[in-house]
């Protein structure tokens, strides 16, 4: 009777997978920037020398809006066209169902006087609605609505290649625990807290990495982290030495392999041999 409510469940199970329908997502860092590589190609142009100034911002809009559309196809359709807007100063607009207007605050003098605004008219505003408005990057956005990023995946991917890089032959023995220490390290140093100056004038301020972006043309700063703690395999190697230890100890008990301590007379030694023996 259990058997067969298992193989009901199971029945019912393999059902529901095929009948559930696969939706495929993309990573928006990676859509984000193949939008990049397009408007600074685009940029590049004399009459689109405005436009270059706006990448950084586009591309973070494209972010935003795949973190902040509820999963809703549509809201992140129409957020995608407020960035057209935006850059020509118009914060507001109609004929859009569920977003009319920017999200962030209004901007103040300066910051209006700051902006690098562009004409609606102009050619690198035409360029980029080119772009946004692209029917390929139309398609890509529906698979944009749960903002699932694989950049964990791919430090993982990276560091995988520490342990077993590609150049070098590995049986299969070696590749299973090869990768369970992988795994081991990536869980125990993942999500990291930002790196602290210990010392100096900028004692307990946190650090950060300066670095120069070869397509953006301007220093960026990422956060530093702090290093790796490799305190976990102290366990390990225990562990390992003690069952080295062990099994060294069942190698050097020969006990029962050695003579006895108390030997036999010579002439009962002789007597058993001759006994025993086939050539008698």
């Amino acid at each position: 009777m259990g058997s067969a409510i298992l193989f009901a469940f199971y029945v019912d199970d393999v059902k529901w997978l095929h009948s559930a329908k696969k939706h495929h997502e993309f990573d928006p860092w990676h859509v984000a920037k193949g939008v990049s590589k397009k408007l600074a190609i685009v940029a590049k142009r004399k009459d689109c020398e405005g436009l270059g100034e706006w990448i950084p911002s586009i591309v973070n809009h494209l972010r935003w809006r795949a973190q902040t559309c509820e999963g809703d196809a549509e809201v992140l359709k129409e957020k995608r066209v407020s960035v057209t807007h935006h850059v020509t100063s118009r914060h507001d607009w109609p004929g859009n169902r569920h977003y009319h207007r920017c999200a962030h605050e209004p901007l103040d003098e300066q910051s209006e006087r700051r902006k690098l605004w562009s004409s609606p008219e102009s050619e690198a505003h035409k360029a980029l609605v080119r772009t946004v408005k692209d029917k390929r990057l139309l398609k890509d956005l529906d698979h944009l609505t749960k903002s699932i990023h694989t950049t964990t995946l791919e430090v993982f991917h990276s560091m995988y290649l520490k342990y077993l890089p590609k150049r070098i032959h590995f049986g299969y023995d070696v590749m299973v625990h090869a990768s369970m220490i992988a795994a081991l390290d990536h869980n125990n140093n993942t999500n990291r807290e930002q790196a602290v100056f210990q010392d100096g004038e900028t004692v307990g301020e946190p650090k950060f990495r300066i670095s120069w972006s070869k397509v953006h043309e301007t220093f960026r700063a990422r956060p530093a982290v702090v290093k790796k703690d490799y305190g976990y395999m102290t366990a390990m190697v225990a562990d390992v030495l003690s069952s080295v230890t062990d099994l060294m100890d069942m190698r050097l008990d020969r006990t029962h392999i050695m003579a006895p301590q108390q030997t036999p007379s010579r002439s009962q030694i002789i007597f058993q041999t001759q006994q025993f023996s086939r050539l008698k």
